[in-house]
């Protein structure tokens, strides 16, 4: 299973707090108490227990998807300083990162192999 920084389940679990779904955020909260683990510079990127469940890294990309539809709302519509524009694109950029790691555990949970 693909670990986490602190950084990025803070991200997921903000994230998933604004889903307009109960039974959803008690899913993600769940996983999230069962593995707790986070990942720390240097450290590998897997744990090796298994991976994300479907369900669950499914409501991860959810939630940060209408994350990203509300920064790129606030960055179109609004009169951004270059300073707050930058803060905007740098989380943009964050969560597609965080993103990528769950689509990365997915598609190897779909081969059951770990990716190069």
């Amino acid at each position: 299973m693909k670990l986490f920084s602190s950084k990025a389940r803070r991200l997921l679990d903000r994230a998933v707090a604004l889903l307009p779904d109960q039974h959803q955020q008690e899913s993600w909260r769940a996983w999230s108490i069962a593995h707790p683990g986070t990942r720390h510079a240097g450290e590998p990127l897997e744990e090796g227990r298994g991976r994300i469940p479907r369900d669950v890294a499914a409501i991860g990309l959810a939630a940060l998807e209408l994350m990203v539809s509300d920064l790129k709302r606030t960055r179109d519509s609004e009169n951004l300083a270059d300073d707050e524009l930058a803060f905007v694109e740098n989380d943009l950029t964050f969560i597609d990162t965080v993103e990528s790691l769950l689509i990365m555990d997915l598609r190897e949970s779909c081969t059951g192999r770990v990716a190069a």
